[in-house]
């Protein structure tokens, strides 16, 4: 069984990498960061078209991130409903 206090901490580091997201996608849209095509693996791994950019990857990543910041948060709190 995970520690409520660790599903809890890791809930905020995954709050930091949603924030991180955000801040890149304003640079990718203020274009002070080129939006160049998907690296190859990240569409190996993240299993997405060949004409993704770079833009794509970083929201299919910060959905990830908010889903994991649910998962932890919820976690951490329904182990004390038990």
């Amino acid at each position: 069984m995970r520690s409520p206090n660790f599903t809890h901490h890791v809930g905020y580091l995954e709050e930091e990498a949603i924030h991180s997201c955000s801040e890149f996608l304003e640079e990718l849209d203020k274009g002070n960061i080129e939006n160049i095509p998907a690296p190859a693996i990240s569409i190996d791994c993240l299993q997405l078209s060949a004409e993704t950019m770079l833009r794509d990857v970083v929201m299919v990543i910060k959905a990830d991130e908010f889903h994991h910041h649910d998962a932890n948060h919820f976690a951490s709190v329904s182990i004390y409903l038990l």
